[in-house]
């Protein structure tokens, strides 16, 4: 039954975007980064060199790992791997250590969510996002009923070790963790602790002392109307409609209207639903304050302002998943009918979201096929320059 899940859930998952298996191709950092440094710096050496200011440890092991194969390859092993990635949580959500989220009935509506979630598509499959994917996992694993035998328990370890030193999600789950523990008293929760800390420390040390110190100063361009236009357009719109205009075309009134009525929906959960959602919510807006707070976004206008202009961005996953968790909390329980009814009304607009954003356009090709030629063709030592690069970044590969 486990595989069966794991394979139709692949398969869903796959079919939004078959162009990255069928034609899979470097995408951004992908190749420009994280393979690049893995070819012409040795595996060894390119796992401990930080990216955006912290360790990407997930994605410097599956280049390092992508070398075994030929070059032309060598894209589609990433995307597999991201693939992999992005289908465990619903594996580890559906399994019996997730029970005390909801039956498995409404696990199985939870998973359905993940799977669909509208407005997306950056962080869709591709290896350079799989920490979000990776981070999701983290935290149900983070608040998990506790292992019961060795192959969990190694399970809980590598998945909590490797999130942790891949992004700065970690940051955030580990105080959550604390507080997890605090309220139930379960032992394994301080093993999910200890593994943290450390892991966690690493991360700090380098986001502090070299990421944010590293960065060029930019404008920010935060106005309280703006937030809401972000939080409302691309985060409660934009998880039950898909990618809109809502940002940037709204009037002031329905901006309001939105901001009240999304907010409304997670305040309550936040006040009647099961600790999991609570903590998860809490770290979905945590994850978001902080990344509006230092987005790592390039180009010329004021950082918010890009932000509003940029539909489908990594940063509206965790709190889009959030509102579509609280509505599904809301559509379920029995004590307001108020807010079962606004849910489930909720839910039909989800329709729309779920068959608009069901298909995500390809990557533009920038052929790579040529670039495998002019590689092949290329004497040992010669700098061939990787053809999908993200702008202002120009890599190559030293042909060996």
């Amino acid at each position: 039954m486990q595989c069966a899940v794991f394979l139709l859930t692949a398969a869903l998952v796959m079919a939004r975007r078959p162009d990255l298996l069928t034609h899979a191709h470097f995408y951004a950092e992908d190749g420009a980064i994280w393979y690049a440094d893995a070819y012409n710096h040795g595996w060894l050496h390119a796992l401990t060199q930080p990216a955006g200011g912290y360790l990407n440890t997930l994605q410097r092991l599956v280049a390092s790992l992508s070398l075994l194969v030929p070059l032309r390859y060598a894209p589609l092993l990433m995307n597999i791997c991201g693939l992999t990635i992005q289908v465990l949580p619903v594996f580890f959500l559906l399994s019996s250590r997730c029970a005390h989220w909801w039956p498995l009935r409404l696990r199985l509506v939870q998973a359905a969510l993940y799977i669909e979630v509208p407005n997306e598509r950056e962080i869709h499959i591709v290896l350079t996002n799989a920490p979000f994917h990776l981070a999701l996992l983290a935290f149900l694993v983070a608040v998990a009923a506790p292992p019961n035998d060795w192959r969990w328990k190694t399970f809980d370890i590598a998945v909590l070790s490797i999130s942790a030193l891949s992004g700065p999600f970690c940051i955030v789950i580990l105080p959550l963790v604390m507080v997890f523990w605090w309220l139930k008293r379960e032992r394994w929760s301080l093993v999910v602790m200890g593994v943290l800390c450390p892991l966690v420390a690493v991360q700090v040390a380098k986001l502090f002392f070299g990421g944010y110190a590293g960065r060029a100063p930019a404008q920010l361009g935060a106005t309280p109307m703006l937030f809401f236009r972000l939080l409302t357009g691309h985060v409660y719109v934009g998880s039950v409609w898909g990618e809109n205009g809502f940002v940037t075309h709204a009037r002031a009134a329905a901006v309001l209207l939105v901001m009240v009525a999304g907010t409304s929906v997670l305040v309550y959960a936040l006040w009647r639903a099961g600790l999991e959602l609570r903590l998860f919510t809490v770290f979905a807006m945590l994850l978001l304050a902080a990344s509006l707070s230092k987005p790592l976004i390039g180009g010329a206008l004021p950082q918010w302002q890009l932000l509003a202009i940029d539909r489908s961005s990594r940063y509206w996953f965790f709190p889009m998943l959030a509102v579509l968790w609280s509505l599904l909390f809301c559509a379920t329980q029995q004590e307001d009918k108020f807010f079962r009814v606004a849910a489930r009304v909720m839910f039909l607009a989800l329709l729309h979201g779920i068959v608009h954003d069901r298909r995500y356009p390809p990557f533009p090709d920038k052929n790579f096929q040529a670039f495998l030629e002019t590689y092949d063709a290329a004497p040992a030592g010669t700098l061939v320059q990787l053809p999908d690069s993200p702008p202002g970044l120009i890599s190559y590969l030293k042909k060996k």
